[in-house]
């Protein structure tokens, strides 16, 4: 899965004052508990190009990543290896650890309730043991990376297309929410026929 993080402005009001000063014709707001701008987005009344930078600013870089984990805003363990950060993600790797539904005993789930514990079993691997989802099967899983997001971050956490282009699709709550500390679940399906 590829992980993506961006400044969490809704809970930093010092964010949304440094906001009000690259764009000091619409200063800050406060409405309750969060900081706002007052609308210049959808009224359109800030210049595009003015807009375009400051939207790439909100998904850290590579290299911003980096001073994030160095500065431990971002913290993952096991340690991250070089070639999990790319230009704008983190990618994740799967734990050993899989939960699928026992189909053979139970045929029927009621929503309304919790999923009973005896309904899933859990599947442990051994070290570089494979795992196969099989066509139209569904597991819980999680990432391998315990990982710790401080207040003023809020993390994205996506399948790869490269899996979904395969049927793999991997489902996550989307967002992370700051201050969040674990590991990440995934619902993961294999739609394909393979």
């Amino acid at each position: 899965v590829k992980l993506r993080a961006a400044p969490n402005f809704n809970i930093s009001k010092n964010r949304m004052e440094n906001l009000s000063r690259t764009f000091p014709e619409y200063p800050a707001a406060c409405c309750g508990d969060e900081w706002i701008l007052n609308n210049p987005f959808c009224a359109g009344l800030i210049p595009r190009r003015k807009v375009r930078d400051l939207f790439k600013k909100m998904i850290y870089s590579d290299k911003d990543l980096k001073i994030l984990i160095k500065k431990k805003k971002l913290c993952f363990e096991p340690e991250l290896l070089s070639d999990q950060v790319g230009p704008a993600s983190i990618d994740l790797k799967l734990a050993d650890e899989f939960k699928v539904f026992r189909i053979d005993k139970f045929s029927l789930l009621d929503t309304k309730k919790p999923i009973p514990p005896h309904f899933m079993e859990t599947i442990k691997l051994k070290k570089d043991e494979p795992f196969i989802v099989h066509p139209g099967s569904f597991i819980i899983a999680s990432t391998d990376e315990y990982i710790k997001v401080s207040d003023d971050i809020v993390v994205t956490v996506d399948g790869k297309s490269s899996l979904a282009r395969m049927g793999i699709l991997v489902h996550t709550a989307g967002f992370v929410d700051p201050g969040f500390e674990g590991t990440i679940t995934l619902e993961i399906s294999n739609q394909s026929n393979v």
